[in-house]
């Protein structure tokens, strides 16, 4: 494995697809591992490239469509199973936070049971992580043709989506995620 590089884990959209994984992507940054996005077959792509899953240090969701998100808490039960004991930080959508946790006992994942801290962080536009890289997050128009009939229901949705900018050392990296239109990038 290189030291540093980008690999992606899948890539489909949100019809899935029999030859690849929906949206998830290894950061791997002098053998320190991020997850971005964690959509349909993400997990298994993730094993079945070699990377090892006590590795992962953190976990960035740009938005909450399924197909960025709907293995999350598979990904976590996999830690949980294998018996992680490091911390592990989510960088989630600030929408996003209290339903996640919501979910988690929903489906019988009891962080207190957890042998690891999970550190669920909320997070808006701007600087999002700076340690080994930054990641900045840069709100998208993707849900724009929503908020109409959010607000109509009265949602607590607030159409966040992100793309997000890694910076490495002197390299860049853009992240689109999903887009409303070109002006995004």
């Amino acid at each position: 494995m290189k030291s540093n590089s980008f690999t992606i884990l899948g890539s489909s959209s949100g019809m899935p697809n029999t030859n690849r994984a929906c949206s998830g992507y290894c950061l791997n940054i002098k053998n320190s591992l991020s997850l971005i996005d964690c959509g349909g077959g993400v997990t298994q792509s993730f094993l079945k490239l070699g990377f090892d899953p006590l590795k992962i240090e953190q976990i960035f969701i740009s938005h909450t469509h399924s197909d960025h998100v709907c293995e999350l808490s598979l990904f976590i039960q996999m830690l949980y199973v294998m018996k992680r004991t490091e911390p592990l930080t989510l960088f989630l959508p600030r929408e996003f936070v209290q339903p996640f946790e919501n979910y988690l006992h929903a489906v019988y994942m009891i962080r207190e049971r957890f042998p690891f801290e999970l550190i669920v962080k909320g997070y808006g536009e701007g600087i999002v992580y700076d340690s080994s890289f930054k990641l900045t997050a840069i709100p998208n128009s993707h849900h724009a043709g929503a908020m109409e009939t959010i607000h109509e229901l009265n949602l607590p949705n607030r159409g966040e989506c992100n793309s997000f900018r890694i910076d490495v050392g002197n390299k860049s990296l853009f992240y689109s995620a999903d887009i409303g239109n070109f002006n995004d990038i």
